[in-house]
């Protein structure tokens, strides 16, 4: 399953993309992160590791989370594994960023792979996704940042 959102910034693609990959500001607009702890030292880079503790679909877990990619100011993949998810499931949260005539269109997407969840309740996470106006509360969020940054 994948779920995607697209949001438009009045902020060029490198302002989006700091507030983006700062560890310290991440909780500032990701409401699902309760907490981030690093295992790699230094800023995000590709083969960073970190600990969080996310929400996801009305449950929290604790995550071990990779970047697999990390192209600035273009594309982040962060991988997370374990928490509440079965054996062999993961999530991958993959932001995207292009210029836009408005400044940067974002694109998140979130795919997860062998949830542990049974199909209807999948579906219905599906639905509630796309029907929910909550959906894109942290991207506006980041957005308000971001166009306020000095």
């Amino acid at each position: 399953m994948v779920l995607t959102d697209k949001i438009d910034i009045a902020a060029p693609p490198e302002r989006v993309w700091t507030l983006l990959c700062d560890q310290d500001r991440f909780r500032e607009w990701n409401f699902g992160v309760r907490a981030i702890v690093p295992i790699s030292s230094g800023r995000w880079a590709a083969n960073s590791c970190f600990r969080m503790r996310y929400l996801f679909a009305g449950s929290e877990g604790n995550f071990l989370c990779e970047i697999l990619e990390f192209e600035e100011p273009v594309k982040i993949v962060i991988h997370l594994k374990g928490g509440n998810l079965p054996l062999g499931g993961y999530i991958q949260e993959i932001y995207e960023l292009s210029a836009s005539t408005k400044g940067t269109l974002l694109k998140r997407s979130v795919a997860v792979h062998k949830s542990g969840k049974n199909f209807l309740a999948g579906a219905l996470l599906f639905l509630l996704h796309y029907l929910s106006r909550r959906r894109r509360t942290h991207l506006v969020k980041l957005r308000e940042l971001a166009e306020s940054y000095v």
